[in-house]
């Protein structure tokens, strides 16, 4: 019998399994992990290491944006992947780390957090949602038709079917039902990678065979592209 092909991991479920990675490092490894974060974000944008208002902000930004020479692209490039080398993080993630950063410029809060990639954007665009015909009588005002229109139609109800069914196809992050599970396989990734438990370590506090922890420790760094340490 030939050997059963690996289904490949949907980018809905990369993005799910980099978010809980991510919660997994900020919760474990916390003030150390986003120091850390903060002061590559500092070295890159100085601009920015202190408060400024939303003017001074957009000014700013504007500054960096012209200012910026190919060098300091470079340096940049070279600061974030050694960053996510030392901290273990996705190497197919890279662009995270930067609209992280792109986020705190315009003063949001400075946390690692995943998105869904430019590709599986545009493929949800293209899924238009059917909804049921407009038919205006001139007689009628037109903006108490419109939203009479919208009443009948329940189109939130129908936008949120679109989605459930998107997220079946592998397009959209669904709601996770089993988040406590999803962690539990992250929190095993952090451990193996970035604290270097053993397999026989992590299998005894979680209360599971050594197989099944090397197989899903594998598995979840296969597929994010995080290094693992030798076997042992």
């Amino acid at each position: 019998m030939p050997e059963k092909r690996k289904r490949p991991t949907s980018s809905a479920a990369l993005t799910e399994r980099s978010a809980a990675y991510y919660s997994v490092m900020h919760d474990e490894d916390g003030e150390r992990f986003e120091a850390a974060l903060h002061a590559l974000f500092e070295a890159i944008y100085p601009e920015f290491t202190e408060p400024l208002t939303a003017q001074q902000r957009l000014d700013a930004i504007r500054r960096s944006d012209l200012c910026t020479t190919e060098d300091d692209h470079k340096l940049a490039d070279a600061l974030v992947e050694a960053f996510v080398r030392e901290w273990r993080l996705p190497r197919t993630r890279v662009s995270d780390v930067w609209a992280s950063f792109y986020r705190a410029q315009y003063g949001e809060p400075l946390r690692l957090m995943a998105l869904l990639s430019p590709g599986s954007s545009s493929r949800l665009t293209k899924k238009r949602i059917k909804l049921a015909p407009f038919f205006y009588a001139p007689s009628l005002d037109p903006a108490a038709a419109v939203d009479q229109y919208v009443k009948d139609t329940r189109l939130v109800e129908r936008v949120q079917a679109e989605r459930v069914k998107l997220a079946r196809r592998g397009l959209l992050p669904a709601p996770l039902r089993h988040r406590a599970h999803t962690i539990a396989m992250a929190r095993r990734l952090y451990l193996r990678a970035r604290l270097g438990w053993s397999y026989e370590t992590i299998a005894k506090a979680d209360g599971a065979s050594v197989h099944a922890v090397q197989v899903s420790v594998t598995d979840w760094a296969d597929a994010l592209g995080v290094p693992l340490p030798a076997t042992r």
